[in-house]
Formats: structure tokens, sequence, C-alpha cells
């Protein structure tokens, strides 16, 4: 571990032996090359600053964890499949016209003007449903 050689013009934030508060101390002098004299910014107390680097302890990195293999099917044309399954039983004379203050159930046929023809598939939270449009899932903001 390298660390960087300090010079008068540098500062250092340390605890001060003088008020024991974490400070900002300027360096004053380098007496060898790991210690230094600090002046405190705050009470001006002077003392000695030793850098010596903290030694960790070597940690193996625990070993990686293989993900589960995923599908390789494509989610797009997971979602196309399911429109062409339940677009059959979707009355569009039962649809709403969607608006972002309207509030809506799972399976709730929508009307969206950019989308189309959509059916709720899930509430996702208070403020937000997951509808199935020919298009794919869009998740879209209600009351």
């Amino acid at each position: 571990m390298s660390i960087k050689k300090l010079s008068t013009s540098d500062t250092v934030k340390t605890r001060c032996s003088g008020c024991e508060e974490v400070q900002d101390h300027a360096v004053i002098a380098i007496l060898d090359e790991e210690t230094v004299q600090i002046q405190c910014s705050a009470c001006e107390c002077v003392q000695e600053y030793e850098r010596t680097p903290v030694k960790r302890p070597l940690v193996k990195p625990a070993p990686a964890k293989k993900a589960p293999a995923r599908s390789k099917a494509d989610p797009k044309a997971a979602e196309k499949k399911e429109w062409v399954l339940l677009r059959p039983n979707m009355n569009v004379a039962h649809a709403v016209a969607y608006q972002m203050d309207g509030s809506y159930s799972n399976k709730a046929l929508l009307l969206h003007s950019a989308f189309g023809l959509g059916l709720v598939t899930r509430v996702a939270g208070p403020h937000k449903v997951e509808v199935l449009f020919e298009s794919g899932k869009k998740l879209l903001r209600c009351h």
C-alpha cells in the first residue's frame, strides 16, 4: 500500500490532542518520512502525526455464486404470446378510456390513446397499474 508523501503545504484531518476534536491540521514540519509535525487550525496546538499505513487483514473473497440459469426466451415474445391468447376474450365495447387520474382494477379493459386496447394485468402500487397491450406490458400511472 503506497501512501502519499506529505509536504509542508498539505492539510490532514485528525483528532487534535489539544481540543480533542477532529480538525484540519496544517503540516508545519517533516521530521522523517513517516512523522510530521502538525498544527491544529482551531486551537493552534502543535503535535506529531505519524503516518503509518493501516494493515487490514487479508480477506479472501467469497466464491462467486452462480446465477440460476435464465430462460433464453425473449420477454417481449412472451408478452406477445399472452396478448394473442387473451385478445379473443376482450370486448372493445367494455373498454374505458385511460386517464391518469382514473382508478383501475385487475382485468379491467382500457383504451389508451397511444397504445390502443389494453388489459390491466396487475395493480403495481397505490398509483400504478401494469397493462398488457399488443406492443407489450406498460406501467401506467393512475389514481
